[in-house]
């Protein structure tokens, strides 16, 4: 296990070593773990988080890790952010191998899983952000709840109905998503293992238990809410037809060639040899997560593509000869294939800079607290240069540095009734899909009169200042339009930087 957990340290350490903030995002789990430390460990009924009004319904459970080892360690909430998600992510990769070896029949399956997995980039960079705080402890918890799932099926003994109850009420007190990935993956392995009666009503007291230990919070939720957040949040985990169509391509945009060549060849072994329970699993995980699923579909993938490899591959190409030196060099041979490819894969990632895991510089972050000298009720535009909204630091940190309102940041609004996500969402992607280049698309856009050809319009969006980033992640050229406001006398310049410039707006 040291292993495999120092191969996934070696590929993940880098992103870590040289950052001095959180990678990508956090900004929102910040804010709240300062509401957590403000509120006296209390459940907050809302969150501070970009003016405020936000519902505290995100589950909870890795917020108060962060805020109670910010308050025992004496640091600094930014600082835990960059190291917790990254140390969490090896957790997972051990709680993976742990699973592998009580899924798959051969340890040399499961290690050989264990070591794809820790190399495949898409298991380690969502869970790497400052964002990834809850995302790799709720993983966490729900491989160590899956974990229970065989010796619940096969003995259904009281002790493994708690475990998995206590595991998986974890995981839904760090993040939902996590939690239904291991709820549909227990499902499915009812499925595979015979569909008993008896393993069924184990899975069901589990899922029960589950529920009664995280009661404490969805009840003061519910209490204090009402369903609205819950039912806002869930018309964003992305099961729209259109959506759902998208899953199986999306799943492994990401992933090189060759592993997926592997996995569909241990779909392709486990179906020729009737051992349902991999392809149930992974169909199971494409439903249940269309929305993470690029990350998510990478667990049941490794295992697959280890199957692949020594039980489709190396017996077949092993045919060619029966020596078992020839059987050796060519088993060697295929498992250094897979690996390097991976390998390369991550040397690529980190090599190319084409990936979220960057942080705010000093300077960014120094050009957004310029905004503190403008009035309190601000409300502020940011528009940076990145193109997509999940892989936007400016735009969710800006709320927290600035201290002040953004009018596009979507982090969060995923609990606010109205569908207004979905609002941000349609007026950011209208924003920066073909572009607002001009101030004349600019004024068009904040009136609703702009849409990009095929797309409803997006509302209309008030706003007192404008922050115009210069540079950081992303390839959005703002450079005419912000030459063209910096002629229109429509706005005056309060600070500009190599980082960004700051407009106040004189009139609409």
């Amino acid at each position: 296990m040291l292993g495999v957990v120092g191969v996934g340290l070696l590929v993940r350490l880098p992103f870590v070593a040289t950052a001095d903030f959180p990678l990508n995002d956090g900004g929102l789990f910040v804010a709240m773990a300062r509401d957590i430390l403000s509120a006296g460990y209390a459940l907050p009924a809302t969150t501070s988080y970009n003016g405020g009004g936000i519902p505290f319904a995100y589950p909870p459970l890795a917020l108060y890790l962060a805020a109670a080892l910010s308050e025992l360690l004496s640091a600094d909430l930014a600082t835990l952010l960059l190291v917790l998600p990254a140390a969490a992510s090896l957790l997972v990769l051990a709680a993976f191998l742990a699973l592998s070896r009580r899924l798959l029949d051969d340890p040399h399956r499961s290690l050989l899983a264990a070591l794809v997995f820790a190399l495949l980039p898409r298991s380690y960079s969502w869970l790497m952000m400052g964002g990834g705080l809850t995302r790799s402890v709720g993983l966490l918890f729900a491989l160590l709840a899956l974990r229970q799932v065989p010796p619940l099926l096969a003995e259904g003994r009281p002790a493994a109905i708690l475990a998995m109850g206590a595991a998986l009420s974890l995981a839904m007190l760090s993040h939902l998503e996590a939690a239904l990935f291991a709820i549909c993956g227990s499902l499915a392995f009812w499925a595979a293992s015979g569909r008993r009666r008896r393993g069924l009503l184990g899975i069901g007291a589990a899922f029960a238990a589950a529920l009664l230990i995280a009661a404490p919070w969805w009840a003061t939720v519910l209490t204090r809410h009402g369903t609205a957040p819950f039912l806002a949040a869930a018309r964003t985990g992305g099961w729209s037809a259109v959506e759902l169509a998208l899953v199986p391509p999306r799943a492994f945009e990401e992933m090189s060639p060759l592993v997926f060549l592997a996995g569909m060849l241990g779909v392709a072994g486990c179906a020729f040899e009737r051992r349902w329970l991999l392809p149930l699993w992974l169909l199971a995980t494409m439903a249940a997560n269309p929305r993470s699923v690029p990350t998510y579909v990478t667990v049941p993938w490794a295992m697959l593509a280890s199957a692949g490899v020594l039980g489709v591959a190396v017996p077949g190409l092993a045919r060619i000869g029966s020596a078992p030196a020839l059987r050796r060099w060519i088993e060697r041979c295929a498992v250094a294939g897979v690996l390097g490819s991976l390998a390369l894969a991550d040397w690529r990632l980190h090599a190319s800079g084409d990936h979220a895991l960057v942080a705010l510089t000093a300077a960014e972050r120094e050009a957004m607290r310029a905004l503190a000298a403008t009035p309190p009720e601000s409300r502020v535009l940011v528009i940076s240069t990145a193109a997509e909204w999940p892989s936007d630091p400016v735009a969710e940190w800006f709320p927290v540095l600035a201290e002040r309102r953004s009018v596009l940041t979507l982090q969060g609004t995923e609990w606010l009734p109205d569908r207004e996500f979905s609002h941000r969402r349609r007026g950011y992607e209208t924003l920066k899909a073909q572009g607002v280049r001009s101030l004349g698309d600019l004024r068009a856009w904040s009136e609703g009169r702009w849409a990009e050809p095929g797309r409803r319009r997006a509302r209309e969006v008030e706003f007192s200042h404008l922050y115009l980033a210069r540079g950081g992640p992303g390839a959005v050229d703002l450079g005419r339009l912000r030459a063209e406001i910096l002629r229109s006398p429509d706005y005056r310049v309060l600070a500009d930087s190599p980082q960004a410039t700051v407009f106040a707006r004189i009139r609409p």
